[in-house]
């Protein structure tokens, strides 16, 4: 009697750690990434008020496949972009944001936004991910446009690849040279649209 009961309540634990287990792990998830865009312009990138949602510019896209019979989660890694003018002005950062296209938007929230890069993948499902930066607000445009016009590159870096003691909490300002050598750059294309009408 006492085994049975010993049983009943050992073999439920034990399953349930093992599920467990398999939920966390990463066994049949995989996932690839490619850079969306060949370049940027300017005029999209900088702007003199600041972005909406529809400004906002896909970069990056990450498709995650799940061939495994239980839900996954998976972790989207952290990425820090940066706008680059190899070494005069020194990077500076741009806001990013990971969206679902599939989840549609709804009158004052965005429920695509993904939160703390959790991603939950169905069983036996595939899910595509893009990367979008939200163009630069310059409060004072017609003074520093031209300043801005001398970035010519964007730099895409995963944080974790960055050789600081805590690189999640890193902002472009404290990248050095070897830390944009390793990053993946698209080119930002000067456009006809922005006018400089002030230098500083």
């Amino acid at each position: 009697m006492n085994l049975k009961i010993a049983l009943g309540v050992i073999l439920p634990l034990v399953l349930l750690v093992f599920l467990t287990i398999l939920g966390v792990s990463n066994i049949g998830i995989s996932s690839e990434s490619e850079i969306i865009v060949d370049n940027i312009s300017s005029s999209s990138l900088i702007m003199p008020r600041r972005a909406t949602s529809e400004d906002k510019i896909p970069i990056k896209k990450i498709t995650i496949t799940n061939d495994f019979f239980m839900p996954r989660k998976y972790e989207l890694p952290d990425i820090l972009v940066c706008l680059n003018d190899n070494g005069e002005k020194g990077p500076v950062t741009i806001s990013t944001i990971y969206k679902d296209k599939r989840l549609k938007s709804i009158e004052y929230m965005d429920p695509k936004i993904i939160r703390d890069n959790m991603v939950d993948i169905p069983r036996n499902s595939e899910k595509e991910i893009k990367l979008y930066i939200e163009p630069k607000y310059i409060y004072n445009y017609e003074y520093e446009i031209s300043q801005y016009l001398k970035y010519n590159e964007l730099v895409i870096l995963e944080k974790e690849n960055i050789e600081l003691d805590y690189p999640s909490s890193i902002i472009c300002e404290y990248l050095d040279s070897k830390d944009i050598e390793k990053s993946t750059r698209i080119p930002i294309v000067k456009s006809d649209e922005i006018e400089v009408t002030a230098t500083r």
